[in-house]
């Protein structure tokens, strides 16, 4: 079996729990999962369920607190690199069918990752390993190279009146 290269990227919530949902599947069928998540909080709902019922392996390069996009201290940006190091290792390993990049296109829309590195992962990765990756936005180059592309896009968000995440629901 080859691997595919799945995005889940756009504006609309559900990125991150979409390819949660499929680390479930995976993990049920037997199948070694590994999912790298950037800039996030490190107190995320389906962070938890995963560690606390030992889906996959969990790694967290991101942030007690929510960052600020517009800017990213050296911090978030240190913590983004160290967690691409490790993403690179665990795709070019072979030792798993299933990798997932939480917002690592989030970390390219604001600047911390290029599009040469994002390519660079893809090209790392061992050929039966399926990696998906998740953000705001992908660089065009990186959508027509990708196996599937989903677009979460925003139509109407409780946000915008001014609603706060809450906690079970957005993390």
């Amino acid at each position: 079996m080859n691997g595919l290269v799945e995005l889940y990227i756009g504006q609309g919530r559900g990125k991150t729990t979409a390819s949660f949902g499929i680390l479930m599947r995976a993990f049920g069928r037997g199948l070694r999962c590994a999912v790298v998540q950037f800039l996030k909080s490190q107190k995320s709902g389906e962070v938890i369920t995963a560690k606390n019922f030992g889906i996959g392996q969990i790694f967290l390069f991101g942030t007690e607190n929510f960052f600020d996009p517009a800017n990213p201290d050296q911090k978030i940006i240190a913590k983004v690199e160290d967690g691409i190091k490790l993403a690179s290792k665990l795709l070019s390993s072979g030792d798993f069918e299933l990798v997932i990049l939480d917002e690592i296109l989030t970390a390219f829309k604001v600047g911390i990752v290029s599009e040469k590195t994002l390519h660079a992962i893809v090209d790392k990765k061992a050929k039966r390993t399926e990696l998906i990756m998740t953000g705001l936005e992908a660089p065009q180059s990186l959508i027509e190279r990708a196996d599937l592309v989903t677009e979460m896009r925003k139509i109407k968000h409780y946000y915008d009146k001014g609603v706060q995440a809450r906690r079970g629901f957005e993390f």
